[in-house]
């Protein structure tokens, strides 16, 4: 193992350097800490490798400086001969993290992850006479060079097994491979691909295809420490973009061509000054073999800087679409259904009751359908992250009965809920992703359960690998229609249902889909066991889950509504009329002031000449957005102490950073408990004594 130490970089203050926004808890855990031994690949350049001189460099190492700088530890770079011997020293416990590791589903086995701090994308490289290809598939029955346990080797091995793998140990070797004609391709990210071509002269190189994916860098740490990927998530987001610019601009674009150029030059002077004869014809060979070369080399760059920046565009694209296509469907639908809600606690007429309960009970189906593809397509695109908190399990298995149970027994079908004795007060996990899991797959369960009944089981053990860390069984077993075995895998794709199902049942085939690739994120398995005309067992193992300490739980949420508070002035900001007339709405029926204003600017006018108690703040409006609102409201003394409630419809709600540390981002449709909710938090003392 070679151990690399950055040197000794302290911040000002030791940890909890001013703007990374530590907690005291966080602070106190980097004390206990003060060294941090992180594992990168030795031979990975751009990011992590041995230079001409032997030292060991790259933008990984220059990331580290920054994030040393923040956080007043000392990060200790450590390597080994392969990244394999890198990645099993952190299974082993001989390093604490990694760095510039994609997260991948056999990796969440062994490592909490950070969100991504750079994205490059993945492109297939051949030699020059190879066919374009674009993306995987194609591969198949080829041989395939592929550096033993990167990311794409192993999205390979378990995705198209009929690839014939010849496993390298780096990059490197992959692509000389390739150049000799001795495999048929390989794949990496460009940036790194593009940088070894370059210094290793491989001229005959071309990329014949850029892929959907895209190579995100991330930390992983250890199991065992929890609370560091949050620490490192927040000194993250504290390297501006200019940084992150400089890096890249320092890595990424190196240009060799002159290098190379100049050492070949030398090399003829050599040899014209040692065969005097033959100078002039050995000058004019060499020049035309070294033009030659560097014009196929400047044609491969070429060639690779278009093909990064088409994926670029393409995926910037894909996204901005995504987004627009989220705020367009949502704004429309948040007034439906938060009128419609309105309008239910008014209707007395039994028949307008029913076709108002109609109305909503489209809006939501419409909401459901939107979330679900949605969401299928940031699982695809590697736009979900995982962020496991402290949990109560129990309340939430609570929950999901209380939402279920009547359901069931509408369909005049038993409900019950079974809890291991064991299962511990808190659990690190991603709770979003976790009850939006399980309500897909209970809802499935009673739709397709014409008689008998639904259980929801949960078993918790000591893990098998690492006994101080748990393994959790989740299982919903219902005794409905089955699943004949020839449908257990087409279940789960997208937009498939089992072959014969009924219709009326309705459902868009995506709720199994998602639930199979969460759980893949969270670390976990699915497996099914079913038997038609008895019914279905979905199990989720979900193994080495931390268990929390109990001072982490969140405050319990006081339930309520908008009239619990004494009379508030607060201003609407939204280009969208029937949005602005529904929050209007809920803050009149309960007593306070509203005012109004269709964008960014009027919004910050208004606020300074009346000094409401809250803003609430489109996140997406014409012209200024509503973060750069925000921050206006924010560097003013008089409007500064305003607290800020942001409202998007975005499909990146998750990346959305609201600019101001005590804001909170409420989603669209909103609901009208997560609004209350929000201003208990924010507004603490306005709550009318009981």
């Amino acid at each position: 193992m070679l151990i690399l130490p950055l040197g000794l970089l302290r911040a000002a203050d030791g940890p909890g350097v001013p703007g990374v926004g530590l907690t005291p808890q966080e602070q106190a855990w980097l004390q206990q800490h003060p060294q941090i031994r992180v594992g990168l690949d030795p031979a990975w350049p751009p990011f992590s490798f041995f230079d001409r001189n032997h030292e060991f460099t790259g933008l990984d190492l220059d990331m580290l400086q920054l994030l040393q700088q923040r956080l007043g530890v000392s990060f200790i770079p450590e390597s080994a001969r392969s990244w394999s011997e890198v990645y099993a020293k952190v299974k082993s416990g001989g390093v604490d993290m990694l760095g510039g590791v994609a997260l991948t589903p056999e990796r969440t086995k062994d490592l909490n992850f950070t969100e991504s701090y750079m994205e490059f994308p993945v492109g297939i490289i051949t030699r020059d006479e190879g066919p374009f290809m674009m993306d995987f598939p194609q591969l198949e029955g080829h041989r395939v060079a592929a550096p033993r346990d990167y990311a794409p080797t192993l999205m390979l091995q378990r995705s198209y097994p009929g690839v014939q793998l010849v496993l390298t140990e780096n990059v490197a070797d992959a692509l000389r491979l390739v150049s000799r004609g001795q495999a048929f391709a390989t794949l990496d990210n460009l940036a790194s691909a593009n940088y070894i071509i370059k210094d290793n002269g491989l001229s005959n190189l071309k990329v014949a295809g850029v892929t959907n994916d895209e190579f995100e860098l991330r930390y992983g740490v250890r199991k065992d420490w929890p609370e560091l990927p949050g620490i490192l998530h927040k000194a993250l987001v504290s390297i501006s973009d200019q940084e992150r610019e400089t890096l890249k601009s320092k890595w990424i674009n190196l240009d060799v061509d002159d290098v190379l150029a100049s050492r070949r030059h030398e090399g003829v002077l050599l040899i014209c000054l040692g065969v005097v004869g033959g100078a002039t014809l050995i000058v004019l060979a060499w020049n035309w073999t070294l033009a030659r070369e560097i014009s196929r080399r400047k044609k491969a760059e070429l060639e690779l800087e278009k093909a990064r920046n088409k994926a670029v565009d393409a995926n910037r694209m894909k996204s901005a679409f995504l987004a627009n296509l989220s705020h367009e469907i949502r704004n429309p639908l948040n007034a439906l259904l938060g009128f419609t809600e309105l309008l239910k606690e008014e209707a007395s007429d039994k028949k307008f009751k029913k076709y108002v309960d109609g109305i909503d009970a489209g809006g939501r189906t419409l909401s459901g359908i939107i979330n679900d593809v949605l969401d299928l397509s940031k699982v695809e695109a590697g736009r979900i992250d995982i962020r496991p908190v402290p949990m109560d399990l129990r309340r939430m298995l609570g929950e999901t009965e209380a939402l279920f149970a009547p359901c069931a027994v509408q369909k005049e079908l038993g409900f019950s809920l079974e809890i291991d004795a064991n299962l511990p007060p808190l659990l690190l996990l991603d709770e979003l992703r976790l009850r939006q899991i399980l309500y897909n797959v209970v809802s499935n369960a009673i739709k397709f359960t014409g008689k008998g009944s639904v259980r929801l089981k949960v078993a918790c053990r000591p893990d098998e690998k690492t006994p101080k860390l748990k393994t959790l069984a989740i299982e919903v077993v219902d005794t409905g229609v089955g699943i004949p075995p020839e449908d257990h895998q087409r279940i789960f794709e997208p937009f498939a249902q089992r072959l014969g199902q009924n219709p009326q049942l309705g459902g868009t085939g995506l709720g199994l889909a998602i639930s199979k690739k969460l759980t893949e994120l969270m670390g976990g398995h699915l497996e099914l066991e079913s038997v038609p005309g008895r019914g279905s067992t979905f199990r989720f193992i979900f193994p080495q889950v931390s268990e929390a300490p109990p001072e982490t739980r969140q405050p319990a949420v006081r339930k309520g509504d908008l009239a619990d508070f004494k009379p508030l002035t607060v201003l609407v900001v939204d280009d969208l009329e029937s949005n602005r007339e529904l929050l209007k709405e809920y803050f009149q029926c309960a007593g306070h002031i509203v005012l109004e204003a269709a964008d960014a600017e009027q919004g910050i006018v208004c606020a300074k000449a009346n000094r409401p108690d809250l803003v609430l703040l489109d996140f997406r409006l014409p012209g200024m957005n509503g973060r750069e609102a925000a921050l206006v409201l924010k560097t003013d003394p008089g409007t500064a102490g305003i607290p800020v409630i942001f409202i998007s419809g975005s499909i990146h709600l998750e990346g959305e950073t609201p600019a101001v540390s005590d804001a909170i981002l409420l989603p669209k449709p909103l609901v009208y408990a997560d609004l209350v909710a929000a201003l208990h938090r924010l507004l603490p003392h306005a709550v009318k004594p009981i």
